[in-house]
């Protein structure tokens, strides 16, 4: 009896068994506010840290997408009530004079101070000094 060799289909690269499973994380609420902070803080720093240019425009959703991005996680899912909250530290930031708000973007320059901040802290640093920011007023 003569065994025929069966061809092996060449793999299609994005389909099947080479397509890797998107992966992302689902911000769940109610959470702790200083946890919240910690995930703004990571954000942050992340966002000055590998920033190439003199400016960083940020968004609530960019700032907790650049918190998971080194884990490799590139989407981030949340309830609108954690954007607004991350809102609301964006609008003390920025009545400190820490980010300025232009054409519904939050604008980083390297000139503020928070650059350097978040440049030469840990996060639990910055999260610790947006803590004392927020509750302060």
């Amino acid at each position: 009896m003569k065994q025929v060799e069966t061809e092996v289909p060449t793999p299609v690269e994005g389909v099947g068994e080479n397509e890797e499973p998107r992966r992302a994380v689902h911000i769940k609420y109610p959470m702790e506010y200083k946890s919240l902070l910690d995930i703004i803080a990571r954000g942050i720093r992340n966002l000055v840290v590998y920033n190439r240019g003199n400016t960083t425009y940020i968004r609530p959703v960019k700032i907790l997408r650049a918190a998971f991005f080194e884990r490799g996680f590139p989407k981030v899912y949340a309830l609108p009530i954690v954007f607004s909250q991350v809102r609301f530290v964006l609008e003390r930031l920025k009545e400190e004079g820490l980010v300025d708000k232009a054409d519904g973007y939050y604008t980083l320059s390297n000139a503020s101070p928070l650059w350097s901040i978040a440049r030469k802290s840990t996060p639990q640093e910055l999260a610790e000094f947006l803590w004392e920011l927020t509750m302060e007023g």
